[in-house]
């Protein structure tokens, strides 16, 4: 399929607002996916993401409670070149956002096929899992998120999946993202570890490889279609 990983992951610790802006490192290609993980230290909110190239982002997930803060990711199909700087705006009092950007590219077209979300629910442990998710389509970009309560962490990703992002850095960590580009269909699960016994809430989200559609009488593969799980 040759889904590739665009560029390095960009992150920010930000320790209270109401808004903020985070750039990608380079220029985006047309079609590009561009995903957005946030940890936010409330709850109750309702977050505004966009950026300058391309407007509106779509918010694919989100998990929240009281003693936990609030895990998001949101998504963005580049329909320009260029190098969008993300901005987010909440529609509360000022709070701490822990946050990462990235891009993909692929050959063929992409679709949000399944997510997943779970938390401890008040059991404070030192492994985030039992939010599996099942791709239907031989490739696959598979995205976990992670949050955790009130400790500073090191994370520690399932084999096979590659830690991504880390805010902030380790031994202090309370998000942090990891991505496994796979190429057989099957369960994931995205399972984490961390140094600390902590709650902690995370998402999933797959992204499944679609076959190519006629237009016009030729064979057209779209890139990444946002639309929701099926």
């Amino acid at each position: 399929m040759g889904i590739t990983e665009a560029q390095a992951a960009v992150t920010k610790n930000t320790a209270s607002a109401t808004s903020d802006t985070l750039a990608y490192g380079s220029s985006v290609a047309v079609n590009s996916l561009l995903v957005a993980g946030f940890r936010f230290g409330s709850v109750g909110i309702t977050p505004i993401v966009s950026d300058n190239v391309n407007g509106a982002w779509v918010r694919l997930a989100t998990r929240g409670t009281v003693s936990d803060g609030t895990i998001e990711v949101w998504s963005c199909l580049a329909l320009s070149a260029g190098t969008p700087t993300v901005s987010v705006v909440v529609d509360s009092a000022a709070t701490t956002m822990r946050w990462s950007i990235h891009a993909y590219t692929a050959d063929t077209a992409l679709a949000v096929r399944q997510m997943n979300m779970g938390g401890s629910n008040g059991t404070p442990g030192t492994t985030a899992s039992g939010y599996d998710i099942t791709t239907t389509a031989p490739d696959a970009l598979v995205l976990a998120f992670e949050e955790s309560a009130s400790n500073g962490q090191t994370y520690t990703a399932e084999a096979t999946y590659t830690l991504r992002a880390e805010v902030p850095a380790a031994p202090n960590s309370r998000y942090t993202m990891a991505h496994k580009i796979a190429t057989t269909s099957g369960a994931y699960s995205g399972t984490f570890t961390f140094s600390g016994a902590d709650n902690w809430q995370a998402i999933l989200v797959a992204f499944d490889a679609q076959p190519p559609t006629t237009v016009l009488g030729r064979r057209a593969f779209p890139k990444f279609l946002l639309r929701g799980p099926a």
